[in-house]
């Protein structure tokens, strides 16, 4: 208000809005560059050059943890949806203190999570009595992503066998975590290249996928039924043709197959959900808001796909994955983890 008691915006014309956010201190952190490589090896360690500046009014503290600007630089693994990776954040001391409107060069540790995947990195700088970031992702960190490689998950290419079109490039599907909760155990996914426009998945139709030549200890499937929960059986192979057999007692029962490099076979039965209606306890791998049709989207209906696991109870190894006879079940992805 001015001093004649009016409001300062009735004495002038259209006045621009905008929230504001008031905190008590700010640690007013600019993050240059963080020179991380863009793919490491799975528990692969490098030392990374950062370069800070110091922004704000005040200096920064460097080794005296009792002051209220002792500052500290962060770097923090997250998964691709957005979620931390718990324990994944180090805390690395600045080399002296910086005063306001400098910069300084940071040597930081940097360890890749344990399990491939895409991630992102994230670089930022605290103060134990500045305020807590409002947002997911605020202005003065920097994010990188970094894809991690090896480890005991290895996704396993589909292309070979893809015989559907599932996915467009501009169809929305947001991993875990996104929209939907995050699946109790994080595997890693690659999905389809859609740099053509289209990609496919698989509709199963007792096709038989190799998983690579060293044997795995469980196979990860992102899959789900378009015509209502269908109750699947699935069995292990090995090259010497031992087989395990579960009971098949529902004739409406189809068949996945896992094969071990001995040639064994074991069979055993789970549910893949139906891709629209979720139920409590399925695991979510992947959402989309709608559905995209060839030629007109329904936003009425959600897509969602499952995280399922085969994993043997007998056979030391798997080398192959034969799939069902039901055209219901598409698989989107699939992923082993090996010992």
């Amino acid at each position: 208000m001015t001093g004649e008691g009016e409001w300062f915006s009735s004495l002038s014309g259209v006045v621009a809005e905008e929230a504001i956010a008031v905190v008590a201190r700010d640690v007013g952190a600019v993050i240059e560059k963080a020179a991380a490589p863009a793919e490491m090896a799975a528990g692969q360690s490098v030392e990374v050059e950062v370069t800070v500046g110091n922004a704000g009014p005040r200096t920064w503290v460097a080794a005296d943890p009792e002051s209220p600007d002792f500052t500290t630089l962060v770097c923090e693994w997250y998964y691709w949806d957005g979620q931390p990776c718990d324990g994944s954040a180090v805390r690395i001391s600045l080399p002296r203190d910086v005063a306001p409107g400098e910069k300084i060069g940071v040597k930081a540790g940097l360890t890749a999570p344990p399990a491939a995947g895409m991630y992102w990195l994230v670089w930022r700088v605290e103060q134990p009595g500045a305020q807590a970031p409002a947002a997911s992702w605020r202005e003065d960190w920097l994010v990188q992503p970094v894809q991690v490689t090896g480890g005991p998950f290895q996704p396993i290419d589909l292309s070979p066998v893809a015989n559907i079109v599932a996915v467009t490039e501009k169809t929305d599907v947001y991993i875990s975590g996104y929209y939907a909760a995050a699946a109790g155990k994080r595997v890693p996914f690659s999905f389809p290249d859609t740099r053509g426009g289209v990609a496919g998945a698989v509709a199963c139709q007792g096709q038989s996928i190799s998983l690579g030549d060293a044997p795995a200890g469980a196979v990860y499937l992102l899959a789900a039924s378009t015509q209502g929960a269908r109750q699947v059986a699935f069995t292990l192979l090995s090259p010497e043709g031992e087989e395990e057999v579960g009971s098949l007692v529902v004739p409406d029962w189809t068949s996945f197959t896992l094969l071990s490099p001995e040639g064994e076979e074991e069979v055993g039965s789970l549910v893949v959900p139906d891709w629209t209606s979720p139920r409590e306890g399925d695991q979510v791998g992947a959402y989309t808001p709608y559905l995209r049709g060839l030629t007109r989207d329904d936003v009425t209906a959600q897509g969602h796909l499952y995280v399922l696991e085969l994993r043997p109870s007998r056979l030391q190894g798997v080398s192959a994955l034969r799939l069902p006879k039901d055209a219901a079940v598409k698989v989107m992805a699939v992923t082993v983890e090996r010992d």
